[in-house]
């Protein structure tokens, strides 16, 4: 994957640093959703609560890759041990960004024919999946030792 240790220990570090931004911004969203529950129609909070699980969820998963990032020496000495991290960061990373583009879509459908409050309400807590979306893809780019994509242009 990463031909030379000193690649491998910059896609390791700085992706432990870029999942460490998509777990704080999955955990804004997810207390978001969580307050939204108690203030929203009836009819809302099952499709809330399937939301913050899926939330709840992607950011454990990735919170195993966030953390005190490895030295240069630590990855010099095991990089078979760091390759696997990568690979394991960067399967994580993809089921992150599916759970959280279901997510956002499932947000969008809710939002239909809805009172302009709990659409913007609903529409406020999209944002921040959008933003979480973002981190993950520059903590893809990190561990695939890549680039990040260029934002969408609005």
């Amino acid at each position: 994957m990463l031909s030379t240790p000193d690649r491998l220990y910059d896609a390791v570090h700085s992706g432990n640093f870029q999942v460490g931004a998509a777990v704080d911004s999955i955990e804004v969203a997810l207390k978001q959703a969580r307050e939204l529950k108690k203030t929203m129609p009836k009819a809302i909070v099952p499709g809330l609560e399937e939301v913050a699980a899926q939330l709840d969820s992607v950011g454990a998963d990735l919170a195993e890759h966030a953390g005190e990032p490895p030295t240069s020496e630590d990855v010099k000495a095991g990089p078979d041990k760091f390759e696997k991290e990568c690979l394991a960061a960067l399967q994580d990373l993809d089921d992150a960004k599916n759970a959280l583009t279901d997510a956002a879509s499932q947000l969008e459908s809710m939002m239909e024919n809805q009172p302009d409050e709990v659409f913007e309400k609903l529409d406020s807590l999209t944002r921040l999946i959008e933003a979480a979306l973002d981190d993950v893809a520059g903590a893809t780019a990190a561990y695939s030792g890549t680039a990040p994509p260029e934002p969408d242009a609005p």
